[in-house]
């Protein structure tokens, strides 16, 4: 037996349409805003290479082996090798503990 609907909220109703697309004449970010918006994006791509890089280069002036490194963060030894050879970036939290901890951090990392 199916449920009947007790508001009409628990009625069945069609999808809005997504808004990333101003309809033409409609509610849309104007150009300006979606400068405004958007300022900060710049080159992504380029970012992440150079953090790439920059944790790279913490994390061989941080420690002297790649087992002391994992026992650090938490994390195994061949994800450590990966941040060593640039291949992948760490999670959030051990950023802001590697910003906590180490000393180095703001003079490697600052300089991109």
């Amino acid at each position: 037996m199916t449920p009947l609907p007790l508001t009409p909220r628990d009625r069945v109703s069609p999808a809005r349409p997504q808004m990333s697309f101003p309809p033409s004449g409609g509610r849309g970010r104007s150009r300006a805003a979606a400068r405004r918006a958007h300022a900060w994006v710049g080159m992504p791509a380029r970012r992440r290479d150079e953090f790439l890089t920059s944790w790279s280069r913490l994390m061989i002036a941080s420690f002297g082996s790649v087992s002391e490194c994992a026992e650090w963060a938490g994390v195994s030894e061949p994800c450590v090798r990966n941040w060593l050879e640039g291949f992948h970036r760490p999670c959030g939290d051990i950023v802001a503990q590697a910003a906590l901890t180490l000393p180095d951090f703001a003079r490697i990392i600052g300089e991109g």
